[in-house]
């Protein structure tokens, strides 16, 4: 089965066998690669918003944080992202963000993503997400 068909046919099940949805998810889980953070961003939405499993959900962006190399400040952007935008977990958010920052220096993903969800600077210099 490709990548992709995983989340397609987890999603379709997910209202009629969600016991099968859940296997397929996991499969997905397995298969997904370290170097590729939206894989289990993906897992983590399958999770939420069709499977309605909070705690699984933050199990794979938990995952996420903790497979993906310290220096890949736009695959810890995209993580941080994924923790405001499908759990809503702000500390979550806070936490990986300071991971992204400490990564590498600015880049315009890291400019792009401030400007849209916003961030302040600190009186010791450091950035701040806002909630």
């Amino acid at each position: 089965m490709r990548f992709s068909e995983y989340f397609e046919t987890a999603a379709r099940l997910s209202r009629t066998d969600p016991a099968q949805a859940e296997h397929l998810t996991r499969e997905a889980e397995a298969h997904s690669l370290v170097h590729v953070p939206e894989h289990l961003n993906l897992c983590a939405r399958l999770w939420m918003e069709y499977l309605h499993d909070r705690d699984n959900a933050m199990r794979c962006l938990l995952l996420n944080e903790c497979r993906i190399a310290p220096d890949d400040q736009e695959g810890l952007l995209e993580i941080t992202e994924a923790y405001l935008v499908i759990v809503h977990d702000f500390a979550s958010a806070e936490r990986c963000f300071k991971k992204a920052l400490a990564a590498s220096a600015p880049t315009e993903r890291l400019n792009a993503f401030l400007a849209k969800y916003g961030g302040r600077r600190e009186t010791d210099g450091t950035l701040r997400l806002e909630p």
